[in-house]
């Protein structure tokens, strides 16, 4: 058994006890943060909550290289283990009825951030109050803009790996596909990369009762998008998970008037680099080809996002070990994988850690959606992200299994 195992065996019951006694104040910070949702970049009074509470602890908020959000660290000597939660929200409606709903309007914690959020302050108490014995030091990094543009990358750009020798990374997002008491772990790929794309077909407007003298930028963007999706099921071996999709469709003024160009936006999704390639080429093949024929044509620009998120092997399974002497085997199950796309992926690019999905579901019945305007997680789920984190910084130190 490696030393990051042993030191979670030795000391779950600490882990328990710690948890226990933060229970009640857990969902007084969920319940606060959720009431004060800010978008990417403007989490202006999150941060300045998230500075206060770690000042009542004699813990400093340094900055973060975007101005909002930040990171925490708990001694001084290395390594250092990171435990990561984002803390933007959406621009989304509440329509959940909850007595702490958002005040903000139009904004709300739809995604959990403010669980995540919660789970590392309170973590964070528990790490300072010595019930825990550490022998490396800790990281708590309060990210901004996981919801876009993203604000995982600027902390590497800004050398942040490089000051700190960061040996493993650990963060985890709420999950209402699982029920609640149980924690997603699986190595490798658990989400998809996201690249854009963004689409202008471009004709010749005129009358819409003389269809014969103009060429429709419309019909050759619908005609696209229809025809894109080939390239998943022709191009694409069935076996590579990989997704092409459309969100935005601007163009025209009037509905008796052709428009001179229509804009498209998307996103691709895919898990490896090569069928990335096959899809980009793809995209323009069609776009292209497409505007052609309908004698348009088609500008195409494609960006790279956010890359796949996969979990070291060997810091997962170490987690999972841990996580069962503290929390039951049962406890423990495989995560989902989805489509979706995280921005913690940089940092496990350069880190050794694991990404963890947390169950918020109920325990009987179906949940809402995460992005839903009526999304709330089940509040036990709260006290359960905190074993998790706390077992997650004991298995910082260097292992092998």
């Amino acid at each position: 058994m490696n030393t990051a195992i042993q030191s979670a065996h030795a000391q779950a019951e600490a882990i328990r006890k710690a948890v226990e006694a933060r229970a009640e104040l857990v969902r007084e910070l969920y319940m606060d943060l959720h009431a004060i949702p800010e978008i990417a970049h403007q989490e202006f009074e999150t941060t300045k909550y998230i500075k206060e509470f770690l000042g009542g602890r004699g813990i400093t908020l340094h900055p973060s290289p975007t101005g909002t959000g930040g990171y925490a660290v708990i001694g001084s000597k290395p390594p250092f283990v990171l435990l990561r939660a984002d803390i933007d929200a959406l621009p989304v409606t509440e329509e959940t009825g909850a007595t702490y709903c958002s005040t903000n309007e139009g904004m709300m914690h739809a995604c959990g951030h403010d669980a995540h959020a919660a789970i590392l302050l309170a973590t964070v108490d528990a790490l300072v109050s010595d019930e825990l014995e550490l022998d490396f030091s800790i990281i708590a990094m309060f990210q901004p803009a996981e919801e876009g543009p993203g604000g995982c990358l600027p902390f590497i750009e800004d050398g942040f790996l490089e000051k700190f020798d960061v040996v493993r990374a650990y963060a985890l997002h709420l999950w209402p596909g699982l029920k609640t008491g149980q924690i997603g772990l699986t190595p490798g790929p658990v989400m998809a990369a996201m690249d854009t794309m963004n689409l202008t077909f471009r004709g010749k407007g005129g009358h819409g009762a003389h269809p014969q003298d103009c060429i429709d930028p419309i019909t050759a963007a619908a005609d696209a998008i229809l025809t894109m999706h080939t390239v998943i099921t022709r191009k694409i071996d069935p076996l590579d998970p990989s997704l092409i999709s459309f969100g935005l469709v601007h163009g025209g003024t009037a509905r008796n008037i052709i428009p001179d160009h229509v804009d498209v936006g998307g996103t691709l999704r895919w898990l490896r680099p090569e069928v990335q390639k096959e899809l980009w080429q793809g995209v323009e093949r069609v776009a292209k080809s497409v505007a052609k024929a309908h004698g348009a044509t088609c500008e195409v620009e494609l960006a790279s996002g956010f890359p796949p998120t996969v979990n070291d092997k060997e810091a997962t399974e170490v987690l999972r070990e841990a996580l069962g002497a503290v929390l039951g085997a049962e406890a423990l199950t495989s995560s989902h994988p989805t489509m979706g796309s995280e921005d913690m992926s940089f940092m496990l690019e350069k880190v050794q850690g694991c990404y963890m999905q947390l169950g918020a579901g109920p325990r009987e019945g179906e949940a809402e959606n995460l992005h839903s305007s009526r999304f709330l997680p089940e509040l036990g789920c709260l006290e359960v992200g905190i074993a998790a984190m706390l077992t997650a910084a004991l298995c910082g130190a260097p292992f092998s299994i």
